[in-house]
Formats: structure tokens, C-alpha cells, sequence
């Protein structure tokens, strides 16, 4: 009889039994594959908590983005960023953690976010941003373009090149520089591997009226081509 009530009252509480932590400390994504299943990718200088409940999987995003191909199981998982919660309804969707704000993406399937009273509920190709525990509009979204860094490719669609080159930085160890408010309004457009930006870099000025040095130590500066 004791037994059983100790069993039943560890279900109720629903305690952890195993965390894990992932971490990115390099500027290349990486993937993992976790015991239920799911499809875990981490962006470069991302950390995780994978937290496996009785009842329940729960994984708290530290910094940086994540994406989530999540196994199907009976028990419910869910993704925490301070206060905002994401309940996965069988997706594969991503999450990113900025100094603005967290950002979700859901390329197929549904989620749940919750922040404070707040729900909102985000179908395939939809995303919203939170920011200061205040959800903003559902909005429809490229999830396939803005996921693209999970397989190590970088897509812009007309872009800015100040906004491309900030997606770009994120996998530079060296500093990328706009020298010139000109330049960073140009449009930029294609698919770009990760591992392939210095070489983009470099052929920058043939798809753009910019020029690109390369410094002493081996940042970049693009300004435009007087």
C-alpha cells in the first residue's frame, strides 16, 4: 500500500530524473538525436537544458536558437525562454533567443505559446516574436528559409545586406563591417553554405556594387564601390 501511494505521488509531482545540457561552442550548428526521438539542432554559441519528467520533457533554451523535429510520444513536451512557454503539438519548429526578444517559427504542425495570460497559437509557415512578456501578431513566415541554418545553409530573399550580414556574423569568428549606410540597404538574394561565408565574402562585389577588404586581423570591411 505505501508503495503504491509513493508511486502515485511521484507521477503527481512529476520530478526530473535525467538533464542534459547541449551547447554550441563553435560557429557551426550542430544536431542531435535525443531517446524519445526528436531531432534536437542547435545554432552556433547555443546552449540547452533537456530536462526528462516522469510525466512530461521540458527544454529550456539559455541562449541562441534551437529547432525541434519532436519525437511523438505520450508525454507532452514543451519549450521554456524565461518566462514564455512553447507546447509543441507534433511539429518541427525553432526558437530563438535575442537581446529583443524570442522569436518562434513552425514549419509544420502547431504550437502553443504562452507568456504571462497570454496564448497564442502559430500553424505551419507562421511565427511571432515576444518581447517584455508581450506576444506579438502571428505572422506569416518563409519556416523553411528562416530554419535553413539547421542544414547549414544561410536563404535571403531580398534581404538587406545589413540584415544578411548580421545572419552571417553569427558564424564568423572575425567581425563583418558595413562601413556605409548605403551599402547596408542593398538587396541580397541566394542560398549560402555556413562553411562557404568567407568564400561568399570575398565574391561579394561581383553580385553587389560593394567592396570587401579583408584587414590585418581578418575582419572585414564592405563599403560601396566608389
Amino acid at each position: 500500500m505505501i508503495a503504491a501511494v509513493a508511486a502515485c505521488a511521484v507521477v503527481y509531482l512529476n520530478p526530473a530524473y535525467k538533464t542534459e545540457v547541449m551547447a554550441t561552442q563553435s560557429v557551426s550548428p550542430k544536431t542531435w538525436t535525443l531517446a524519445d526521438g526528436t531531432h534536437l539542432s542547435l545554432d552556433a554559441s547555443s546552449q540547452v537544458t533537456v530536462q526528462w519528467h516522469v510525466r512530461s520533457r521540458e527544454l529550456r533554451l539559455e541562449r541562441g536558437a534551437a529547432a525541434m523535429d519532436v519525437g511523438q510520444t505520450w508525454r507532452p513536451f514543451s519549450v521554456a525562454v524565461g518566462d514564455v512557454r512553447i507546447h509543441d503539438i507534433g511539429t518541427l519548429f525553432s526558437v530563438r533567443r535575442t537581446d529583443g526578444g524570442t522569436q518562434i517559427v513552425v514549419q509544420h504542425g502547431e504550437v502553443k505559446v504562452v507568456v504571462a495570460s497570454q496564448s497564442a497559437s502559430l500553424l505551419a509557415n507562421q511565427g511571432l516574436v515576444v518581447q517584455d512578456d508581450r506576444l506579438g501578431p502571428v505572422e506569416p513566415v518563409d519556416a523553411s528559409a528562416q530554419m535553413a541554418w539547421k542544414d547549414g545553409r544561410l536563404v535571403f530573399d531580398g534581404v538587406s545586406l545589413a540584415e544578411a550580414i548580421a545572419q552571417m556574423q553569427r558564424y564568423q569568428s572575425h567581425r563583418i563591417v558595413i562601413k556605409d549606410s548605403a551599402a547596408a540597404r542593398l538587396r541580397l538574394s541566394g542560398q549560402y553554405n555556413i562553411d562557404g561565408l568567407d568564400d561568399m565574402l570575398r565574391a561579394l562585389p561581383s553580385v553587389l556594387p560593394v567592396s570587401v577588404t579583408r584587414q590585418m586581423d581578418g575582419s572585414y570591411v564592405i563599403a560601396t564601390r566608389r
